[in-house]
């Protein structure tokens, strides 16, 4: 490893990651934060390249704003009622006053979704509710011919 910065396992990334996103929380009172900064500095702190840290300082914000921001749903609520709130919060997701972050990427719809329900929800889950993996397909003519092969994520919810 030589001429290599030994970077912290990603779970010792993604607390440092925490800290500074609850910092952040604090300090601003802000609840959509963009994990630009938290990039930066982790990067700086590690003596390493923003490339090298990004992902987990990434997912972690993204988890973030997704729980602090909880769809509009009670945990009971019906699959039409999640439909409908997980196509609001992708479509008009709300942006943190930076301009950058946003509410509507699919990580942070499925952690509000989670926040809401009180219970794990995948990204698969979220974007079958909202339809886009059967919109946006590649392979439509095989979905299409066998539409019983793939079973929906959100069936699980």
């Amino acid at each position: 490893m030589s001429g290599k910065t030994k970077l912290p396992a990603p779970a010792a990334i993604r607390a440092d990651a925490l800290d500074l996103y609850e910092d952040e929380a604090k300090t601003t009172g802000e609840t959509i934060l963009s994990p630009i900064g938290a990039t930066k500095t982790l990067a700086e702190r590690y003596g390493v390249g923003t490339d090298r840290v990004a992902s987990p300082v990434a997912a972690t914000y993204y988890r973030e704003n997704g729980t602090r921001n909880p769809l509009p749903v009670k945990a009971d609520a019906g699959k039409g009622a999640l439909v409908s709130a997980v196509r609001k919060r992708r479509d008009y997701p709300g942006v943190g006053s930076d301009g950058r972050a946003t509410l509507g990427r699919w990580e942070t719809v499925a952690a509000s979704a989670a926040a809401a329900l009180g219970r794990r929800v995948s990204v698969s889950a979220v974007r079958d509710l909202y339809g886009a993996d059967r919109e946006s397909y590649v392979g439509r003519g095989t979905l299409a011919g066998a539409p019983g092969l793939r079973d929906s994520a959100a069936d699980a919810l």
